[in-house]
Order: structure tokens, then sequence, then C-alpha cells
């Protein structure tokens, strides 16, 4: 059975210097890596944003367009513009 040495000195050989010294580089390699699944976070959410108005009125700006009115008097209807219509129009339907 071949010992430790004799194992490693192919390896030495590759890390020695010219005077002979082992290379710092290779005890580096077995420094332990930490990942962030190691470290256990904690946090509290302080506050957070109201969802955007053309979600909340997306239900029913589809109803008022599946009645057949346009955008611009579902918009007038709601008290928006005819783009957060569309947008939300757009988002009830993804």
């Amino acid at each position: 059975m071949e010992s430790i040495i004799e194992i490693l000195s192919p390896l030495i050989d590759l890390v020695s210097t010219d005077n002979g010294a082992i290379s710092n580089f290779w005890w580096t390699w077995t420094v332990r890596i930490r990942t962030i699944i190691a470290i256990p976070i904690q946090c509290v959410v302080i506050s957070t944003r109201q969802a955007p108005i053309y979600q909340h009125i997306a239900k029913k700006a589809l109803h008022l367009k599946e009645l057949g009115l346009s955008n611009s008097k579902i918009a007038e209807h709601l008290n928006v513009n005819d783009k957060t219509i569309a947008k939300a129009l757009n988002c009830i339907n993804e």
C-alpha cells in the first residue's frame, strides 16, 4: 500500500517553487466555502406597496367591456384614463 507521501508527491512537485518551498495557494484549496444556505436569515417586512390601480379595477373593467362599453366610456365610469383600462384588460387576460 502506498504511503500518503508517495501519493501526494506528484502534487507537491506541481506546487513547489524553485527553492523547494510549497506555494501558499495549495493550502487555500482546503478552506471551507460558506453558502447562503448555511447562514440563517430573518427579516421583517415593514411595509408593502399597494397593488396598482389597474389591478384593482381589472375585474370591473372586464365586466363593463363584456357589456359592450368602449375603453373611454369604462375609463370615464371608473374615473381613470383609457390607458389604465387597456392595462387592466391586458392584466386580466394574461
